[in-house]
């Protein structure tokens, strides 16, 4: 009979053993979690341009609306009076001014470009952020690399996280671009619409008739290859 503590023994043995081996391991860097990176990689730099685009787009319009409010009151400040002792129409005139200064300090305090371009240029700059994160990453050999799946769910933590809190780019930034689902899991990825340049009737019918000549000479070299293999060996 075997003594209880060595039973006991053995099965701690036993149970220590099962937990190494049922440890979850790290998975190994292959090419569709590559590929799957790329894409995320794609995304964000996408995002990064448009985000960029939106910053710059903003940043005009507080320019443009926002110069109004304080060079008009500058200038009139000191003829107001003078064209309102002078004119008849000076009141109204001045009245005028004071509605359209009034106008764009409502749309500046109302639409807050300002505070829009704030917040695009820093996601942009998230953005950018992994981008070179996953440069960083993939130019490593893959023996260096930090493991696949913490540094797959660190990229995509960050990419829903942005896309969460990320402001609404204007449509005027977008055209141009077609968003689609797939590739990149619940996010869309943005790509350049290009034309293809098509082809003329010169061009294919120039393209025909390459085509043709390439194929008799083809067949013009195989029709003669049997009569000088047969006269060398004669």
């Amino acid at each position: 009979m075997s003594h209880p503590h060595q039973a006991i023994s053995l099965d701690l043995q036993n149970v220590l053993a099962r937990g190494v081996t049922d440890a979850p391991q790290e998975e190994p860097w292959h090419h569709e979690i590559e590929d799957q990176i790329r894409r995320w990689r794609k995304h964000a730099k996408c995002m990064t341009d448009l985000h960029s685009d939106a910053g710059y787009y903003f940043k005009t319009r507080k320019l443009r609306y926002g110069l109004i409010p304080v060079i008009v009151p500058l200038i009139m400040a000191p003829l107001a009076p003078i064209i309102t002792t002078e004119y008849g129409w000076g009141m109204y005139f001045n009245s005028l001014v004071l509605a359209v200064v009034g106008l764009f300090t409502g749309l500046i305090m109302f639409f807050s470009p300002g505070e829009k371009m704030q917040q695009h240029f820093s996601f942009s700059a998230r953005y950018a952020d992994i981008v070179s994160d996953i440069d960083a990453e993939l130019i490593r050999y893959r023996q260096y690399r930090a493991a696949a799946d913490v540094f797959t769910l660190k990229i995509k933590m960050m990419i829903d996280n942005l896309a969460f809190q990320e402001p609404v780019i204007p449509k005027s930034i977008v055209t141009g671009r077609t968003g689609y689902f797939g590739e990149c899991g619940a996010f869309c990825c943005c790509v350049s619409q290009k034309k293809i340049p098509t082809k003329t009737a010169t061009e294919a019918s120039s393209d025909q008739l390459v085509e043709t000549y390439l194929r008799r000479s083809i067949a013009t070299r195989k029709s003669e290859s049997p009569s000088n293999t047969d006269d060398q060996k004669l």
